[in-house]
């Protein structure tokens, strides 16, 4: 049977890479404040032990000195390096923070957002390579109106955002974390406008659970409020685990590596969500199988919401000459012989010989292929194997313990 071969395009190659990953967490802190039950501060250390993040943006700051309480008292008290913070800006309602590990990220500056509610911070956040070259990141803070019925409202917010960020480059890396108050489903029109085409940067859940999650056990293993089903002094929110609030965006630059920061596909976690707690606190029975007791009671008594994280890599450029295995995708050609299942091929070219792992992941993140190869020194003809690729954008990836190249490309 003929053959139809098509070239696909590379929209970005890497060669020789290794990477480094930092752990992004996002965190409503429930009206945090040096008079609102400080000492919350305890739990928080609690669970930034249990997460170990390197960066945290935290909605409902409420001042300055509740900001400093919890860098003294809880991020340099957990053992994991020395942190600092942004600048607390004081705007209407309550307002945001982020917190990072001086030793592996560093802070560059910080914009706000004004909308017409609360306000949102852009934080300009960068990794250092090499001296000569640096991984950007700009990580936005949201917390977006609340209540069903104020649907208008926080489309307006997430208009706001999308308004200043058509002003940023194409080629920069954007992760949007916070509170977004989406009420009841995916069909928002807020949460729509930030995940389409609308959006000059248009953004990704990287888990891509798209329905509707209000009260929907569905939809019980990502929901992130209320960790409570009882009223408890500092007023959070009662109900139990059933609704889906809280969200960590990315733009695409992120989610297929283009510029060096790459999502790691299976990261996003919903920190103590064990999916058996729907319309249930995270404390009650049967006992949180996903975070250690101390960590669920924690979780409990520092907020209404739980926390969410995601790991990035950051490639960092390898001395070829040391390492001598300068890898370069040369380009992919479709082979489709008519047949249902349809063969994929390419060419790789190797300095030596290797083992490799290769994975296809969709532009939702999801692995769809892994299989490991043995290159040889030259030119290689891999083939993929069980490949059933459904037209559309891939990224592709080979990597061992030492380095690893990516690339985009289409399915014709």
């Amino acid at each position: 049977m003929r053959k139809l071969f098509f070239l696909a395009s590379f929209f970005v190659t890497y060669t020789a890479h290794t990477q480094d990953t930092l752990r992004i967490m996002s965190y409503n802190v429930l009206n945090y404040s040096s008079s609102h039950y400080p000492t919350r501060y305890n739990d928080m250390k609690e669970i930034l032990m249990h997460v170990k993040p390197d960066i945290v943006v935290c909605s409902e700051m409420v001042d300055a000195s509740g900001a400093e309480l919890l860098l003294d008292n809880a991020f340099n008290m957990a053992g994991l390096g020395t942190f600092s913070r942004s600048t607390f800006i004081d705007g209407p309602d309550t307002d945001n923070m982020i917190y990072y590990n001086t030793g592996k990220v560093k802070f560059k500056a910080q914009y706000q957002i004004t909308t017409a509610l609360r306000n949102i911070t852009r934080y300009r956040m960068y990794f250092l390579i090499s001296p000569t070259d640096t991984a950007w990141m700009d990580i936005f803070s949201c917390h977006l109106k609340a209540s069903s019925g104020f649907e208008a409202e926080r489309l307006a917010e997430c208009q706001d955002l999308c308004t200043y960020m058509a002003g940023m480059d194409n080629n920069q890396n954007i992760i949007v974390g916070g509170d977004f108050n989406f009420y009841g489903s995916s069909t928002e029109t807020g949460f729509n406008w930030l995940t389409s085409t609308n959006c000059s940067h248009q953004l990704y859940d990287p888990i891509n659970r798209i329905g509707n999650w209000n009260n929907n056990s569905s939809f019980k293993d990502v929901h992130t409020q209320s960790t409570r089903v009882n009223n408890e002094p500092d007023g959070g929110s009662t109900g139990g685990m059933d609704d889906r609030f809280d969200f960590l965006f990315t733009n695409a630059n992120v989610m297929d590596g283009t510029d060096k920061v790459r999502y790691v596909y299976d990261s996003y976690t919903t920190v103590g969500q064990d999916a058996n707690h729907f319309n249930l606190a995270v404390t009650d029975s049967p006992t949180n199988s996903a975070v250690p007791a101390s960590v669920a009671n924690a979780l409990y008594d520092m907020s209404d919401h739980l926390p969410i994280y995601f790991d990035v890599a950051i490639a960092v450029d390898i001395n070829v000459s040391e390492y001598a295995h300068n890898l370069t995708a040369a380009n992919v050609v479709w082979i489709n012989d008519g047949n249902a299942m349809s063969e994929s091929r390419f060419i790789v070219n190797s300095t030596k010989f290797m083992q490799t792992t290769l994975e296809v992941t969709d532009m939702s993140g999801k692995k769809v292929v892994s299989q490991q190869l043995n290159l040889n020194s030259g030119d290689n003809y891999v083939t993929l194997t069980n490949a059933d690729l459904q037209k559309g954008q891939y990224l592709l990836t080979i990597k061992n313990n030492e380095g690893w190249i990516g690339c985009k490309f289409l399915r014709f």
